[in-house]
């Protein structure tokens, strides 16, 4: 991974733009979940930023992915980068107006929809294909990094200067970041001319054409199916997880910190491990299993529960880090095959969807979650969501779809 780094400039440049700006964004998220949260004084309005986070990828999904596979990668990353910095620096004018925040963080969850079909479709530009699951798990650790220490100096920062200031930041953070996306690619551009097909169809077109393309492709088709199962837990969890900690377990501040920092280094282990691994286990069969072994990890909240009173936290610890660990690992090979499945002229439609179905599953596990556990108990609804992702998972290996998803890396294989 260190290679990537320090011999390809292209990919260093876009390595420090993704870490400046998910920096940014991590500020900008606890700065606003504070004042959300001390404002309104409603769990429903805390709620209501995640779903104005993952709301327009559903929405606008397939269409952001085709706007990426008809211009520049990097001129569409370059304006979904301006167009949040403009979002962001609203918001500072109305820190004292949670509804119209929400309505803001909508806004600029539009302009992020484009950044990842775009990113995705460019990384392979950047990269050789035998290095993609190395810098996606470098991307991916940039992530898991800077999501975890963003909250707490957001923290320390509320306590020295004011929030409109801290989002000041994050507007530097998108002109930084848009400045390095350029320079990465005038640095591709000197080493080799970068081919964009451009599209002469109209847009409707183009997307029409993007849904029949995934169709027309069963291992991407069932590479979907088994992100949108994944997510529907992981929906359920995100639902619940908070919850067991603070209402089950009845978590401190602190301790509470402590835990997100633990899920934390869990993920960013588990970014770099999973290149690793892919390269031992055959990635489709890692997928399923890794997710049969997620579900199952999420059944021993059970004996969590029961260990607690021996071991006090330090079992909850355990488990949060597991889960931490294992979700991280999974995306690897996700995003390695997807790559390898997706014809290059059709890449940016076919993420956009990918995408749309995985932030799906995530809210449609997140209502259900929601709902169910107050009816069933926090500790039964995590339990349930596990038993059916260990099932569900062990069940597509008898299908059709796991075999297609098998014989992709087989024929790359067969060609090295």
């Amino acid at each position: 991974m260190r290679d990537l780094l320090i011999h390809n400039k292209s990919f260093l440049m876009l390595w420090i733009s993704m870490l400046t700006t998910r920096f940014g964004n991590a500020l900008t998220i606890t700065v606003l979940m504070y004042h959300i949260g001390t404002q309104s004084h409603s769990p429903m309005m805390i709620s209501m930023i995640l779903f104005a986070q993952m709301t327009p990828m559903v929405l606008i999904g397939i269409f952001a992915g085709s706007i990426a596979d008809r211009l520049p990668k990097f001129a569409v990353m370059i304006g979904s980068e301006f167009f949040q910095l403009l979002t962001v620096t609203t918001m500072i004018f109305f820190l004292n107006r949670p509804s119209l925040l929400i309505f803001l963080i909508f806004l600029q969850g539009l302009g992020a929809a484009f950044y990842g079909p775009a990113k995705t479709a460019y990384l392979p530009y950047l990269v050789k294909e035998q290095n993609l699951p190395e810098a996606i798990g470098l991307s991916q650790g940039t992530t898991q990094a800077t999501d975890m220490i963003g909250p707490p100096i957001a923290g320390v920062l509320l306590l020295i200067i004011k929030s409109g200031q801290i989002l000041m930041i994050d507007v530097f953070t998108f002109l930084i970041s848009a400045v390095l996306i350029l320079v990465s690619y005038l640095f591709i551009r000197r080493k080799s001319a970068i081919s964009e097909t451009k599209a002469k169809e109209p847009l409707w077109i183009s997307i029409i054409q993007g849904l029949k393309e995934v169709s027309a492709l069963p291992a991407l088709k069932f590479l979907i199916v088994i992100v949108f199962v994944l997510m529907l837990s992981a929906g359920v969890f995100n639902a619940t997880s908070v919850a067991i900690e603070l209402q089950l377990f009845h978590v401190t501040g602190f301790q509470y910190g402590l835990l997100e920092s633990v899920s934390g280094i869990g993920a960013i282990a588990g970014s770099f491990a999973g290149p690793y691994l892919i390269k031992k286990i055959h990635p489709g069969k890692f997928i399923i299993w890794a997710g049969v072994l997620l579900g199952v990890w999420m059944v021993l909240i059970l004996f969590v529960q029961i260990f607690y009173i021996q071991s006090g936290l330090l079992s909850l610890f355990v488990w949060i880090a597991g889960l931490g660990f294992l979700n991280s690992c999974l995306n690897i090979p996700v995003s390695s095959l997807f790559i390898v499945i997706t014809p290059e002229k059709f890449r940016g439609r076919a993420v956009g969807t990918l995408q749309m179905f995985s932030f799906l599953g995530c809210i449609i596990g997140l209502l259900a979650g929601g709902a169910l556990a107050g009816w069933i108990g926090l500790i039964h609804m995590t339990v349930i969501a596990g038993l059916l992702m260990a099932v569900v998972s062990t069940g597509l290996t008898g299908t059709k779809g796991y075999k297609n998803l098998t014989a992709v890396r087989n024929r790359q294989n067969s060609e090295l």
